[in-house]
């Protein structure tokens, strides 16, 4: 039966004559799964269970998707602004009851009860990119990734100056949601952004938060 080269190789370990240090083969199969993890990390093999690249080093990190309201109209449109070191999200409720939160920029958290504004009139979902920049003229962009029968995820993915990919792209919405509509984003300070999407759940249309940050 033909073996691939780490076979071989790991067979060659258990082979050697048993006047090498039984410590010095252990320490080469350790190396050996060690290399083979490091396979794995690079993109050989880090997928999720729907074949969607995860976050590498290089690419973008994703925070913790944070619910910032669960009862959302989808069809009037979210804003995202970054005010005074604190996040300002609109978005309007169920019956056009329009809200106003502040988010700890950090943490995602409200630091302020809700305001009722007035809601702003439906419009059609953006469904592109969006980008943002961040340092060195580096950004990161985010999009729709799926399709109706499977439902669609948010991914995000970071790009030199030039456009050059930072790493694979990296899927930052939650299992299980339904993205609606492309993110608001808004850039933090040089390396973070965060991105306010709304998606689909069984509780019905929520608006959520996650942070995203260029290794």
């Amino acid at each position: 039966m033909d073996m691939n080269p780490v076979q071989r190789l790991i067979g060659s370990l258990f082979d050697a004559p048993r006047t090498a240090p039984r410590s010095s083969r252990i320490i080469g199969v350790v190396g050996i799964f060690g290399m083979m993890g490091c396979m794995t990390a690079n993109g050989v093999g880090a997928r999720d269970a729907r074949g969607i690249a995860m976050a590498q080093p290089g690419g973008v990190r994703a925070g913790e998707a944070r619910v910032v309201d669960a009862h959302i109209n989808p069809r009037v449109p979210v804003h995202l602004t970054s005010e005074n070191g604190a996040l300002v999200v609109r978005f309007a409720h169920p019956h056009a009851i329009g809200a106003l939160v502040h988010l700890n920029a950090e943490s995602l958290t409200r630091v302020s009860p809700e305001e009722q504004v007035q809601a702003e009139l439906p419009a059609a979902p953006w469904r592109g990119v969006t980008r943002v920049l961040l340092r060195d003229d580096r950004f990161i962009e985010c999009w729709r990734l799926g399709d109706i029968e499977a439902g669609y995820r948010l991914m995000a993915q970071a790009r030199t100056a030039g456009g050059s990919p930072l790493g694979p792209p990296a899927a930052v919405s939650p299992p299980g949601a339904d993205v609606f509509a492309t993110p608001d984003l808004v850039a933090v300070d040089r390396e973070h952004a965060v991105a306010t999407f709304v998606a689909m759940s069984d509780k019905g249309f929520e608006l959520l938060a996650v942070s995203l940050e260029v290794l």
